[in-house]
């Protein structure tokens, strides 16, 4: 598929997703197609959008071009003949990420958000002591998400 690695892999396909069922569309657009995908687990901010959406253009696989005043961006001919030959992974990529928004996966999903964004905020405050607690409280969570898991 496409060579970057992570999650810019699977923002570049989810938009190419979102492009192909959507048609010529915004930015902004391709934000909130994402995040009603995603059930609002993910909204991708601008400064993650606008680079891969150049990043695709540059690739050849979208175009952008003016409609009514607004930047629009569409999937080209090598971008549907990408799409059509990367169907099967793409598609695997979309149904892992999308979610309905009042099912107990988005509830999870936003869970774990909630979990990195304090550790994000608070990261100049967590000293070795703290970080080594905080490891410890997760890996007994994993420890019991596998056990309900295996049920």
């Amino acid at each position: 598929m496409l060579r970057p690695s992570g999650s810019r892999r699977i923002l570049l396909g989810i938009i190419l997703h979102v492009l192909k069922e959507k048609g010529s569309i915004t930015g902004y657009e391709v934000c909130k197609a994402i995040g009603e995908l995603t059930g609002g687990v993910y909204k991708p901010s601008p400064g993650a959008i606008y680079p891969a959406l150049r990043k695709l253009e540059l690739r050849g696989l979208i175009e952008k071009k003016m409609i009514d005043g607004k930047v629009v961006y569409g999937l080209t001919r090598l971008g549907d003949e990408y799409y059509a030959s990367h169907i099967d992974e793409i598609k695997t990529l979309v149904e892992f990420f999308r979610v309905e928004a009042s099912s107990g996966k988005a509830r999870l999903f936003l869970s774990l958000k909630r979990i990195f964004k304090i550790i994000m905020a608070y990261h100049d405050e967590i000293d070795n002591e703290k970080a080594l607690a905080i490891s410890g409280v997760l890996d007994d969570a994993r420890k019991k998400i596998m056990e309900i898991i295996e049920g």
